[in-house]
């Protein structure tokens, strides 16, 4: 018996290994109700796998998450990059592509609606990261204010023109923000009306495209310089659009459709909010669909244990799964990245985004924006835009600042 008390001890040794907790960190750059959100499905996991310890942690805003990694990128097992640092990361080479994480456990990686995953293979033959959060531009407004004078939300900008400056008469200001300045006004109303700004599809078909100028934006911005003079439109963005929203200082404002419990919780039952679709212009012609801006999860590139291997497997299945994916839309509104069942119990936002990111086909200008360094681009743009909504430059003048020194951007690194 003595001689066998050695081999039973290895073989206890071996089953507390196996059973030893493993650690997974995730970096983030959720906010809010959404980030609670997603702790909720964190610990939803945590309880069908009790030997694998998810610490979900808030690097900040999503630009802040990406440079954090990039500066550290052995610290997390798994970073969440939001659509517009896709690029950067392929460029970084700091993550293992998803197929080759599911090839350790000789899996295959789960399957996501052809619209998004097509965006997240960037430049790849295959599936570089796991999207998981998906959403598109909607318009919320103050239906309790609308309502009380008779109105209903405006289905094209040239309907909001009329509206706004018909009640502006009547004494009411019926003033729009914007979440995203040239993510809506630029990228989306790009989108929706299949208007380039940039070769090469927007970079989804090929390396080394390049901005290009359009009339159509020149038009575009110079109705916003117009309608911000006559106090229709707000500069206001992200959280200080929100909180002007909430305080009735605007009345629409076109936002992510995933804000929504974000807006519910900041406005906090002082009126009613309604929901519509983000407007187009009827003179140029029917609305396309929308592009999905969002995130996904990738995974760092170091040295796993196998158990380590088969926890972040585990994980990846978990947040790409039907079930997880349904309550995520349910509680958030975000788009399923992965084909669910329909629901027609969704909050209209949920239902709204939806139809709008599937309204049309995909054609060349309406699948996304697929650019190196496009981060500091669109921060370019902003600052552009915002210079010719003020009054200060000409929106022709501003985009050819926007193409020479953005084509330049596209050629350095992040």
């Amino acid at each position: 018996m003595r001689k066998l008390l050695p081999y039973f001890l290895f073989i206890l040794g071996i089953s507390n290994a196996n059973c030893a907790q493993e650690n997974l960190v995730i970096w983030h750059g959720l906010d809010g109700e959404i980030a609670k959100i997603f702790n909720e499905l964190i610990d939803d996991f945590s309880k069908e796998n009790p030997l694998i310890k998810v610490t979900a942690i808030t690097k900040g805003n999503y630009n802040q998450t990406l440079d954090a990694f990039l500066k550290n990128p052995e610290e997390p097992d798994v970073v969440q990059i939001f659509e517009m640092g896709t690029v950067v990361m392929q460029d970084a080479k700091k993550f293992i592509p998803i197929d080759k994480v599911f090839s350790w456990d000789e899996k295959t990686a789960p399957t996501f609606i052809p619209a998004i995953s097509s965006f997240y293979k960037g430049h790849a033959k295959h599936l570089q990261c796991v999207p998981f959060l998906a959403s598109s531009v909607i318009m919320f407004y103050n239906k309790t204010l609308l309502d009380s004078i008779g109105a209903t939300p405006p289905e094209t900008f040239e309907d909001f023109e009329k509206m706004a400056r018909k009640f502006k008469n009547q004494g009411t200001l019926l003033t729009l923000a914007s979440g995203w300045l040239s993510g809506h006004h630029m990228d989306q109303i790009g989108a929706i009306h299949n208007i380039p700004i940039a070769t090469k599809g927007n970079g989804i078909d090929g390396h080394n495209a390049q901005l290009v100028d359009n009339p159509f934006f020149h038009t575009h911005w110079t109705f916003l310089q117009t309608w911000y003079g006559e106090g229709l439109f707000s500069l206001k963005a992200g959280p200080e659009a929100e909180k002007a929203f909430a305080e009735s200082e605007v009345v629409f404002l076109s936002q992510g459709a995933n804000r929504l419990p974000i807006l519910e919780k900041i406005v906090n039952g002082r009126f009613e909010i309604g929901v519509a679709h983000f407007p187009y212009w009827k003179s140029i012609g029917s609305a396309g669909k929308t592009i999905a801006g969002g995130s996904a999860f990738w995974v760092a590139k170091k040295h796993y244990s196998t158990q380590k291997k088969t926890a972040l497997i585990k994980l990846l299945t978990f947040l790409a799964d039907v079930n997880t994916q349904r309550k995520w839309q349910e509680k958030t509104g975000c788009i399923p990245v992965v084909a669910v069942p329909v629901n027609n119990q969704l909050p209209k936002s949920a239902r709204l985004v939806q139809e709008a990111f599937s309204r049309s086909a995909p054609l060349d200008y309406n699948r996304g924006i697929l650019l190196p360094n496009f981060p500091k681009i669109r921060d370019l743009i902003v600052a552009e835009m915002t210079s010719v909504i003020k009054g200060d430059k000409r929106a022709s003048d501003a985009m050819l600042t926007i193409i020479d020194k953005g084509n330049v951007l596209l050629k350095e690194k992040a």
